[in-house]
């Protein structure tokens, strides 16, 4: 028995059509729709995270614009805690001054007070030291 090796032309013309055929097959009902699945995966995904992107900014702006608004009540509290306080220092200030001039007043009123005692005692006791010289001059002009 010999072997022949000649290759046979009908053969491998069956087997390129063959091959084209699965090749053909392969791509249009394999190949094609998985792309295009990918493709529609790939643009879900691309639009979820241009949503994601445009929610985080959006997201962010609201925290800015909120940080803004409560610096600027911050800045108003404090403003009006500073008015409260100078107007607290303004009354405190005004307290102090009319306890001190009540104070001037009734310090000055009791030293008047004690200034009219002083003068009335120094005549009562310019009096009294008249009356003991003469009873003195008396009892010694008696005795």
């Amino acid at each position: 028995m010999a072997l022949n090796l000649t290759p046979d032309l009908s053969i491998i013309a069956l087997q390129a059509v063959v091959f084209s055929a699965n090749f053909c097959v392969v791509k249009i009902f394999f190949v094609a729709p998985y792309l295009q699945l990918r493709e529609k995966k790939r643009a879900a995904t691309e639009e979820r995270e241009q949503r994601a992107l445009r929610s985080q900014q959006e997201s962010l702006e609201g925290l800015l614009k909120i940080e803004v608004e409560l610096r600027a009540e911050q800045q108003k509290l404090t403003q009006w805690m500073e008015s409260q306080k100078q107007g607290a220092l303004q009354l405190e200030r005004e307290a102090v001054e009319g306890a001190k001039r009540k104070a001037s007043e009734s310090t000055e009123a009791f030293r008047r007070e004690l200034q009219a005692r002083l003068v009335s005692q120094r005549q009562g006791l310019s009096a009294w030291v008249v009356s003991l010289s003469e009873q003195c001059v008396t009892t010694v002009l008696k005795g």
